[in-house]
């Protein structure tokens, strides 16, 4: 049975504690995340103090900063 029920189509719910719990510890953008782990991951594959790794790491740099994380250090 796949219809939708009269009241549902307009209701306005709010989300359970758990939603917001999981939320709360994870963030509600899981994007950002997933893309600095796959800069990193880049960055870590680069050659040391290559042109090409130290701006993979200021592009992770600002992902860590919008999640609230220490940068990474550049090697120099």
């Amino acid at each position: 049975y796949k219809r939708q029920a009269p009241g549902d189509k307009s209701a306005k719910t709010k989300p359970s504690k758990h939603t917001l719990k999981y939320k709360q510890m994870f963030g509600e953008n899981k994007s950002d995340k997933a893309m600095m782990m796959k800069l990193t991951t880049k960055a870590m594959k680069a050659i040391p103090n290559s042109p090409q790794q130290k701006e993979l790491i200021k592009q992770v740099n600002t992902y860590r900063e919008k999640l609230g994380m220490k940068p990474m250090k550049e090697e120099s």
